[in-house]
């Protein structure tokens, strides 16, 4: 696939090229850690201009009531959306992306922190002198709903996320880590209609896109926290949020490969090792349900063909 936006020029588009950086941020049912998140971000000693997009996902707590106050304190910086009805994370933060002004794009879940009061400095800094860089993320440490350090953290190389890392590997990189460049970021949405129509237009898709492209860049210092919850859809003990999530993640990977050149050989053997991970480890191996299911039914036919494609 050829770009057709030439990495590192500034856009001509006047409707946000004075603005250095627009922070997205998503919210719903926050309440606990919602200010923790905006004031990681309003302690950032950045030299630029930048604006702190929020939008309040029809939350059922004081998530509102938090947002209004900092936004009085912080006019000139905050603007923020309430929304009457709940439109889920991945699209909240899309129409956010839409309405930011400014030339780089940087992300942070309300329920995550900035660790570093340079973090968006470095990273605005690096992707300003390195013009093939289209977006960057770091590593991250792991915090508990009390912002408790956990013992691990993540220690991934710096360079280049290759696009095998991504699609072979069972991780994704930590969205609120993520900065990468407006103009390249809607380019990316422009080729992501199904991922935008079906609501799942997230990190992951923009780690495949970008590292497909070989535009995406790890920084090794762990400039976030990533806040690990015990009823988020990442690590619910509900069987059924685990498969709805497990089978999601198998979807982006497949639409992606079908949608994209790759060769056909490792296009099939990703497929069918994606569909054996998800069945050994999303936690309803066994259940009499699961073969009833659609992913069941389709990961066996394609095994099938992966098969037939070997033997020839």
């Amino acid at each position: 696939m050829t770009l057709r936006l030439q990495i590192g020029k500034e856009s001509n588009d006047k409707t946000f090229n004075n603005m250095d950086v627009s922070v997205i941020m998503p919210a719903y049912n926050a309440e606990k850690y919602i200010a923790e998140a905006i004031d990681s971000v309003l302690a950032q000693d950045f030299s630029g201009s930048y604006e702190i997009l929020i939008a309040d996902d029809a939350s059922t707590d004081s998530t509102p009531d938090i947002i209004k106050k900092y936004q009085s304190e912080h006019p000139n910086i905050i603007k923020a959306d309430y929304r009457k009805d709940n439109i889920g994370a991945n699209p909240n933060s899309y129409i956010l992306c839409k309405s930011a002004k400014g030339r780089y794009l940087a992300f942070i879940d309300a329920d995550d922190v900035w660790l570093a009061k340079d973090k968006l400095q470095k990273q605005f800094d690096f992707m300003e002198n390195n013009e093939k860089v289209g977006a960057v993320c770091s590593n991250a440490y792991y915090i508990d709903d009390k912002g408790v350090s956990l013992k691990h953290k993540s220690d991934d190389d710096e360079g280049f996320i290759s696009f095998e890392e991504i699609i072979v590997g069972h991780k994704d990189i930590f969205c609120s880590s993520f900065v990468c460049r407006r103009d390249l970021f809607m380019q990316m949405a422009d080729d992501s209609k199904w991922y935008i129509d079906n609501g799942s237009f997230n990190d992951t898709v923009w780690a495949l896109w970008m590292s497909y492209h070989n535009l995406l860049y790890r920084m090794k210092s762990p400039f976030s926290a990533y806040r690990v919850l015990k009823d988020s859809a990442c690590h619910s003990s509900d069987k059924e949020r685990q498969v709805k999530l497990s089978r999601r993640y198998f979807l982006k990977k497949t639409c992606f490969l079908l949608t994209h050149d790759y060769p056909l050989e490792d296009k099939m053997d990703i497929i069918s090792k994606e569909y054996d991970y998800i069945f050994n480890n999303a936690y309803y191996a066994g259940e009499k349900k699961v073969r009833a299911t659609k992913t069941f039914k389709v990961g066996k036919r394609i095994k099938d063909m992966v098969r037939i494609i070997k033997r020839k």
